[in-house]
């Protein structure tokens, strides 16, 4: 099992984005200056094939490098590619109301 997830800084500029889904389905901390995120695992059933399986590696408390690592192999594109959709699928998820909404009724 990796580190505990590190999202990239841009995704927890706001608030309000990390306030967006409510404990306990999504807890945060901050250790030695970073802050953490434990996404929801096993409450998302509408995402992509994509999108599962990232959530799956999310649920895993893999490093957001060893994701992307993940995701470039899977898919056969390089890492800088890979990390830029990895993180778009994040930040949508992260910020998508039906997301919060299908969370909180779970």
């Amino acid at each position: 099992m990796g580190a505990p997830l590190t999202a990239p800084a841009s995704l927890l500029d706001s608030v309000s984005m990390r306030n967006m889904i409510p404990d306990p389905l999504c807890k945060s901390f901050e250790a030695g200056g970073n802050h953490y995120l434990i996404p929801p695992f096993g409450s998302i059933v509408k995402l992509n094939s994509s999108g599962l399986l990232i959530w799956q590696w999310l649920g895993q408390r893999l490093s957001w490098d060893e994701i992307c690592a993940a995701y470039a192999e899977k898919t056969g594109i390089d890492i800088a590619e890979s990390t830029a959709e990895v993180t778009a699928f994040t930040q949508q998820m992260y910020s998508s109301k039906c997301l919060t909404n299908e969370l909180s009724a779970s």
